[in-house]
């Protein structure tokens, strides 16, 4: 018994020992130097260098984003992430990874050999899975999402340095549905676990799995080498953290009696959270038209765990720079205000006439409904679009031209009502919303809608609904309600300076 005991350590320090030479052989080839021809190859000189063109290279992402992630130090740095292929007589090195919405951002890099003659020359890297551990619970296999059936996102000629070439891949993954459920599973076994927040930031580990080098022959002929799994410690989420936080405590008037406080300006990567209190304002704004120096945009609040209300500003570095004045245009109110209004039997009759002698598929109106504040409304036409969808577009036209209203379906809305939680719903009850009927007041369901806009001071909104059951109506009743009060504030601005990226 002994005997095999002792054979058996034999056997496993030769393994050892072997796989130890074989690894001090390729790292002996890396630092052998070689003769790179630089006019086949991308060769930087300098690890600044290399950084630069890599994030330059990465397809589907920013580049300003990808500055944001190196200055915050955010990408996953691997070490000993290395494995020896022997089929192609090469190392693999798994560099770094950023992960965001499941999506991972994949350095990896491959030792040159003499027969190199150029990029094409050497193998690259696929996957067909990956996986994702926590601690006490089953793991989150996700499928590999292709853009299209190429292959050229996994393969680009890559940039040498130092006798190795480096590859950054962006791998998108599927099954959105299963990674809500396996996560809303985790949160409900796990009484410590609040949101599904919780719930990502419990995976510590990552696995790359089903993976292939691929080398590309003669005649576009394929060369597959499977090599072993890339698992690796990385914690998730860090896509949405905060990356730096400027104090700000400026109070700015904005007439009418109403001030605003600037708290702090809290730096994702994505976006910016503008953390501020009204003063003398009652009932609170719903939403804030503002502008960033000339670019004008609209938007809610949010309200944190500790009851903090903040405005979503989009990051704009590529066209603001690190420098921009921020103006507050005006604030939605919401309000139980309405109109009514009438599509009559002659507007009805007059349509019909138009569509069953082939002359138009529009019958313009033009005919004003009712006003509230800055906003006047009108009954722009009568339309019948492609697809069995036939309606009517409601124009807005406003003394002001920052201000929009978005009339939400009232009959739709309430079908999606029911799948929304009572405690979340207060919100979705003081949207503006369009109620229409037939003269029998049944519902007309709407079955498409959508709005442009045709000058800086008129939109129309186009609702569309089913065909038969929209020229069966003697007449067609329209409801505008919860109109919002809304009010234009007074010149102002803050002057905000962030942190240079580059």
């Amino acid at each position: 018994m002994k005997n095999n005991n002792a054979v058996k350590a034999i056997f496993a320090l030769v393994i050892v020992v072997v796989f130890f030479l074989i690894s001090e052989n390729f790292q002996e080839k890396e630092r052998a130097s070689l003769a790179v021809d630089s006019e086949k190859f991308n060769v930087v000189d300098t690890k600044e260098e290399l950084e630069e063109k890599l994030m330059r290279g990465v397809p589907f992402y920013n580049p300003e984003d990808l500055k944001m992630i190196k200055k915050y130090k955010l990408m996953t740095e691997l070490e000993d992430m290395v494995v020896p292929v022997l089929e192609e007589n090469r190392t693999i090195r798994l560099e770094k990874v950023w992960e965001e919405n499941f999506g991972f951002i994949v350095t990896y890099s491959l030792n040159l050999l003499p027969e190199d003659k150029g990029p094409e020359s050497i193998p690259y890297l696929t996957m067909d899975r990956i996986s994702l551990k926590a601690e006490g619970k089953d793991p989150l296999e996700l499928g590999i999402e292709m853009r299209s059936d190429s292959e050229y996102e996994w393969v680009n000629r890559g940039i040498v340095f130092e006798d190795r070439i480096y590859r950054t891949i962006w791998v998108e993954t599927n099954g959105n549905g299963q990674i809500f459920e396996t996560l809303n599973k985790w949160v409900e076994e796990d009484e410590a676990l609040k949101s599904m927040d919780d719930a990502i930031h419990t995976i510590d580990q990552v696995s790359f799995e089903d993976i292939e080098l691929v080398h590309i022959g003669e005649n576009s002929s394929r060369k597959k080498t499977q090599i072993q799994n890339l698992t690796f410690n990385m914690q998730l989420g860090k896509s949405n953290q905060v990356l730096q936080s400027i104090k700000l405590n400026k109070t700015v008037d904005l007439g009418n009696g109403i001030q605003v406080l600037y708290k702090r300006l809290d730096m994702r990567l994505r976006h910016s959270q503008m953390y501020l209190e009204f003063v003398n304002q009652h009932p609170p704004f719903s939403e804030i038209t503002f502008k960033m120096n000339d670019y004008e945009h609209g938007g809610g609040f949010g309200t944190d765990e500790d009851g903090e209300v903040s405005l979503y500003l989009p990051n704009m570095h590529e066209l603001l720079g690190n420098e921009f004045d921020l103006q507050l245009i005006s604030g939605i109110v919401p309000a139980n205000n309405e109109v009514k209004f009438t599509i009559t039997k002659k507007d009805l009759d007059g349509f019909k006439t138009l569509i069953e002698k082939d002359e138009s598929n529009t019958l313009q109106i033009d005919r004003p409904v009712g006003k509230h504040g800055e906003n006047e409304f009108f009954l722009s036409s009568l339309v019948r679009q492609p697809y069995d969808s036939i309606g009517f577009e409601l124009g807005i036209r406003s003394e002001a031209s920052h201000q929009r209203i978005w009339f939400r379906d009232y009959a739709r809305h309430q079908e999606e009502l029911e799948g929304i939680p009572e405690e979340h719903r207060e919100h979705y009850l003081d949207s503006p919303f369009i109620e229409v009927t037939d003269d029998n007041g049944d519902p007309l369901m709407v079955t498409e809608n959508h709005g442009s806009s045709s000058t800086s001071s008129m939109m129309t909104q186009y609702h569309g609904y089913n065909e038969e059951q929209f020229l069966q109506a003697e007449e067609i009743h329209v409801r505008l309600f919860n109109i919002p009060d809304q009010i234009s504030f007074s010149e102002n601005k803050i002057h905000i300076k962030l942190p240079a990226i580059d």
